[in-house]
């Protein structure tokens, strides 16, 4: 059913009467997850989207259940990130809303026309906007809720639209003309890389909005021990947008940065931690009250992220100081 697509050369592309919306998917050994996101994609009456799937080098059999859908595939020979092959998808993509999620995702029914709904309301309503954020659920396993407490969806289980400059590529719209003027996913984030994106988008004075209308389930799929050293890895390469541009990490007191950088782990990294904790209990205590069993782990969840951040701050303090 599938149509595929080798290296940027088109063999073949399945296309709807009307396409509102480009829904871009990056694969990578995703077989296990795959069929279930695309069924629940295609679960709708809404027919005026396309699928364009790009295979990011697996080696499981993710293509072939690409190829059972009617998406258009892209297949990359090796493994070249989430961020170059969500550009990939874009460069293919046929509407001027490119609607991202991931293939362990599952979606709600009605997914696409919804955001679509809402992002014409939106823009009548507010106008100018840049990219739309939903909700992120996670699956009833005891890492993925540590995950999504810790994460930077933590606090999105709220009931409100509201804007914010870091949203989530699971369950993210954006505008070609924003998507354009950011410049795109920068390739050369292998984490945080969706941020990143909308933190730029909000830069460029659009509006980045969440909104909980629409929501994903989100399946994580990591052990204790690789949710740890992510949130690390994280903290090096996405501390650089949210704690600099949005924390002000740059106007402490230079002797914090020039001294050991324990003093800086000791007397920020800690109550930062904390108080995140606590805001994430605060936000999501009426919607599982299970959420204390979590807590422990959610702050130290931050403490190994702030390690990350703690690294990026002393490699680059020199940089900093010159901004």
């Amino acid at each position: 059913m599938g149509f595929i697509q080798k290296d940027k050369s088109v063999i073949g592309i399945m296309v709807a009467k009307n396409i509102d919306i480009s829904i871009i998917i990056p694969v990578y050994n995703h077989a296990k997850f795959l069929r279930n996101c695309l069924e629940s994609i295609f679960n709708t009456d809404y027919q005026d989207f396309e699928v364009i799937l790009v295979d990011d080098g697996s080696k499981d059999d993710s293509l072939d259940i690409a190829l059972s859908f009617p998406c258009q595939v892209i297949k990359l020979k090796v493994n070249k990130g989430p961020a170059f092959a969500r550009n990939i998808g874009v460069k293919n993509a046929k509407s001027s809303l490119f609607l991202f999620t991931d293939a362990d995702c599952i979606v709600q029914k009605d997914w696409a026309q919804t955001i679509y709904v809402e992002y014409k309301r939106l823009s009548e309503e507010i106008g100018n906007i840049g990219a739309i954020g939903g909700r992120i659920i996670p699956k009833e396993r005891f890492v993925s809720k540590c995950i999504a407490y810790a994460g930077y969806y933590a606090f999105q289980h709220g009931d409100k639209i509201a804007e914010r400059p870091d949203l989530c590529a699971a369950n993210l719209l954006v505008v070609k003309e924003a998507f354009n003027e950011a410049g795109g996913f920068n390739e050369n984030l292998t984490n945080g890389e969706d941020t990143d994106l909308t933190c730029r988008i909000y830069e460029k004075d659009y509006k980045v909005i969440y909104n909980p209308k629409t929501y994903v389930l989100h399946d994580h799929r990591k052990t204790m021990f690789e949710f740890f050293i992510h949130q690390k890895v994280w903290g090096e390469v996405h501390g650089l947008q949210l704690e600099i541009k949005y924390q002000k990490i740059r106007k402490l007191k230079s002797f914090v940065l020039n001294t050991n950088p324990y003093i800086y782990l000791l007397f920020l990294s800690i109550p930062v931690s904390l108080g995140i904790t606590y805001r994430s209990i605060k936000t999501n205590f009426k919607y599982d009250k299970k959420i204390i069993i979590y807590s422990f782990f959610v702050f130290v969840s931050k403490l190994f992220y702030r390690w990350g951040v703690v690294k990026w701050l002393f490699r680059n303090r020199n940089k900093i100081k010159e901004v």
